[in-house]
């Protein structure tokens, strides 16, 4: 006896529909119907296998299979009218893996939504920690030091990279949810973090209120610094100018290379005055003092202390009889010895003619090419950024003589002031060697 109740045609119903329908053997409905879960299961199966996962961007999913984590990120500053932020942080790093870990460690301050800070950051730690961890284990990492940026609003960011040295990979970031917001600071100096066995006391002449307004000018500055260890200890001592609206002055290019004392001794538990005189020839701008030093042995851009006094040395015009305002002394055998320039207003399209002597100290002759560029006021390379560049010129400089070479060319830039700045390089066998460069004395005015 058939138990399904008979299957009757309602009115308006697709009457080959209901015949399929009734005409179906039973039996038969539920072998399609098997066969039919038999293939949703087989599906899913091949979805799960073949399709992407988003578990991985789920927060517990990835804070699991992470090898290396950052598992807590946490900071605090004191912000203080009187002189530069101090920030406290803190990072819990995890090593969720069963064997040790090598790792690094550092963070960054940067524009609110940057997403790449290591690319674009304005300001970078000062100590990067490398450590092992150990499988399973947990170690906290703690950062105290003084900001040296500019004031304004940052996102905080830490990384940590896991690998052999030079095999490193990115292994975890984390962003803190708070922004830091920085005010001026108004300290006679700024320290990008604290001093180690050395430190930097006080530079006497570091107020430049005594010093010209107009170039060339006799520069005289005792640096005191203080010796914190139980030994002696041998060290560099340097200065420079920076411009004085760097955002990142410690890592800037500086506008002006002051000089080195090398190898100067300190001895345990004092206090020891090194001097600098020297007669500087700046462009024309507004600079601020670096004053750095670094005991032995050092690492190439690792410094004891560093301090940036924040009194503006500003410079107005400059007056050098030779024509020149250097960055830096020649670093070749062929120097330029005098420069100057046909006029120093012109207009767009119109000829500039550039004069140099050029002296040398090699005991041989010497080839030579020098040419010269336009470029706006502050730029410190401008063969990378600049409006115009000049023809070459091609020279032999015989040894203990002095040559003067012109170049000349026709200046098509918009109107505006700008720099001219001359270069020469010394070439043998095809290669060419920067040997001295120099900016003019006076700025050039295009009409």
């Amino acid at each position: 006896m058939d138990i399904w109740p008979p299957v009757t045609q309602r009115e308006g119903s697709d009457s080959s529909l209901a015949g399929w329908f009734t005409s179906i053997k039973w039996p038969r409905l539920t072998i399609l119907l098997a066969g039919a879960t038999v293939a949703v299961i087989l599906l899913a199966a091949l979805v799960t296998l073949f399709a992407p996962s988003w578990r991985p961007w789920r927060q517990e999913a990835t804070d699991t299979k992470r090898g290396v984590q950052v598992s807590s990120l946490q900071a605090s500053f004191s912000p203080d009218d009187r002189g530069p932020a101090t920030i406290h942080l803190e990072m819990q790093v995890k090593n969720n893996t069963d064997h040790g870990q090598v790792i690094d460690a550092w963070w960054f301050l940067a524009k609110p939504g940057e997403a790449q800070p290591w690319l674009r950051f304005k300001y970078q730690s000062t100590r990067r920690e490398n450590l092992f961890l150990e499988p399973k284990s947990v170690v906290e990492l703690v950062w105290e030091e003084e900001l040296a940026v500019a004031a304004g609003e940052y996102q905080l960011s830490a990384w940590v990279h896991a690998g052999p040295l030079g095999q490193e990979k990115h292994a975890d970031g984390r962003f803190l949810e708070r922004k830091l917001k920085l005010t001026p600071a108004t300290l006679p100096y700024i320290r990008p973090h604290g001093p180690a066995d050395l430190e930097i006391a006080s530079v006497a002449g570091a107020v430049l209120d005594d010093f010209p307004e107009q170039a060339p000018m006799e520069i005289h500055l005792p640096v005191s610094l203080r010796n914190g260890s139980d030994r002696e200890l041998t060290a560099d001592v340097s200065w420079d100018l920076v411009y004085a609206y760097e955002e990142q002055p410690f890592e800037a290019t500086p506008a002006l290379r002051g000089g080195i004392l090398a190898n100067q001794r300190f001895a345990a538990g004092r206090w020891t005055t090194v001097t600098f005189d020297r007669q500087i020839s700046p462009r024309p701008g507004r600079y601020l003092l670096l004053v750095r030093v670094a005991a032995h042995p050092q690492q190439e851009g690792v410094w004891d202390d560093a301090k940036l006094f924040t009194t503006v040395l500003e410079v107005t015009d400059n007056t050098a009889g030779d024509g020149i305002a250097r960055v830096a002394e020649p670093s070749g055998p062929i120097s330029i010895e005098r420069l100057g320039a046909n006029q120093e207003i012109i207009t767009s399209r119109s000829p500039l003619s550039v004069r140099l002597d050029l002296g040398s100290d090699s005991t041989r002759a010497e080839a030579i090419r020098a040419w010269w560029f336009l470029s706006r006021p502050g730029i410190n390379d401008p063969w990378a950024d600049n409006a115009f560049v000049s023809r070459e010129v091609e020279a032999t400089i015989e040894p203990g003589t002095s040559q003067e070479l012109e170049i000349r060319g026709i200046v098509d830039v918009p109107p505006g002031n700008y720099e001219l700045s001359v270069w020469v390089h010394v070439v043998t066998d095809g290669d060419e060697v920067p040997s001295d460069g120099a900016w003019w004395a006076r700025q050039i005015v295009v009409q």
